[in-house]
């Protein structure tokens, strides 16, 4: 099992070469997002806000698509750098301003964020999938815990853009080096014909999407609301996927074994996780007991959500998960930024109250949810090549 887990999976050049190059980018992605949404909560909830949701909503439902469109047209590797580059001169316009930083850090990142779930999406193998999954899962996770780390060294000792630069930087890379000209051409309709709220992808990335912005773009905002330095802050978000690396050939085995059933333990530990986190404004040693039981969650969770889009191997099944999961972060920031702005002590709260929605809108006896997610379907007409 750990063979398969950890070994295994760097023995295709092209797929240790994903691996590699996505670490980087996800480490400067890392250290780009903590220092942005401290930075932002420090501005005030309101300034926060325009960029929290700004962002995920032109990620999701403009710039990944539009990073198809662009590679299937222009075939240029160079321009594509350029587009980026011009997202990281945005950031020196207003520091404290939530749309021109939403703008720019979109920009800036999801060109990376398109090619990298692409790249290996076409990658996987067919024997090996679920491991493949819960591997390149934890490395995205580790490399961009580091990066939250760097992010809050970075504002704790006032290097606020030397953080903006060297993320973006990384980023930018990234996207050079997993470049590939794509021929074909992306139907839109066929996107849409993914989505459904009958379809259990949907359901499970929308909920995915509730979880994840509580942990990754709310926390900071929350820690901030409860005192924490930038320091403290990085370092105790960092620590979360620790746990992961031991759980990896786990979790890579419940998603080759049990399918969607595995979200299902992911979503307990979850809310076991949330539920720990309760006690953090009252018992400061409890926050990282808590992030690591989340962070065991998000290790069984990820790989199996992601996994069911990666399976279809092509542009149309990414952009439809970028979508989906953008839906749910933008109602969970939106009330997650109330809650840190007014209630803090009750942000706990909202992840046990989304931890028992997931369960319920996941259930496995659902029509179509305890199918096996593993096995590879015949070639998609529409698949871009």
């Amino acid at each position: 099992m750990a063979s398969g887990a950890y070994l295994k999976p760097w023995r295709d050049s092209q797929r240790a070469h994903i691996f590699i190059v996505g670490f980087l980018a996800n480490f400067g992605y890392g250290t780009l997002s903590f220092t942005l949404n401290y930075a932002m909560a420090v501005e005030g909830p309101m300034n926060s806000f325009l960029y929290q949701v700004l962002r995920m909503f032109m990620l999701g439902y403009i710039f990944v698509p539009l990073t198809f469109w662009f590679h299937s047209k222009f075939k240029s590797r160079n321009l594509l750098f350029l587009i980026q580059l011009a997202g990281l001169g945005l950031f020196f316009i207003d520091r404290s301003s939530g749309l021109i930083n939403g703008l720019a850090v979109t920009l800036a990142f999801a060109p990376f964020l398109a090619l990298h779930n692409y790249r290996f999406a076409k990658a996987q193998s067919r024997d090996n999938r679920g491991n493949e999954t819960a591997l390149i899962s934890f490395l995205v996770a580790m490399s961009y815990s580091i990066g939250l780390f760097l992010g809050g060294f970075a504002l704790q000792f006032g290097y606020y853009y030397a953080a903006v630069i060297g993320g973006s930087l990384c980023t930018m890379i990234g996207s050079y080096f997993l470049y590939q000209p794509l021929t074909g051409r992306n139907n839109v309709s066929k996107v849409k014909s993914l989505i459904g709220i009958n379809k259990p992808s949907t359901r499970i990335s929308f909920f995915s999407g509730l979880f994840n912005v509580m942990a990754d773009g709310g926390m900071p905002i929350w820690m901030h609301a409860l005192g924490i330095s930038p320091l403290g802050a990085g370092i105790n978000m960092s620590l979360r996927p620790m746990i992961g690396l031991l759980l990896t050939p786990v979790a890579g085995w419940l998603i080759q074994k049990k399918g969607f059933r595995a979200g299902q333990l992911g979503g307990a530990a979850l809310i076991l996780g949330w539920a720990l986190m309760a006690g953090a404004p009252y018992m400061p040693w409890i926050l990282s007991l808590g992030l690591g039981v989340i962070s065991i969650g998000s290790n069984l969770l990820n790989p199996m959500e992601v996994g069911r889009w990666y399976k279809r191997r092509s542009s149309a099944g990414i952009i439809a998960r970028e979508m989906v999961i953008a839906t749910g972060r933008m109602h969970s920031y939106t009330l997650g930024i109330l809650v840190c702005a007014f209630m803090p002590a009750t942000y706990p709260l909202m992840g046990l109250l989304f931890g028992g929605l997931f369960i319920l809108g996941t259930r496995p006896h659902r029509k179509g949810l305890s199918r096996p997610t593993l096995t590879l379907p015949r070639d998609i007409p529409y698949t871009t090549q």
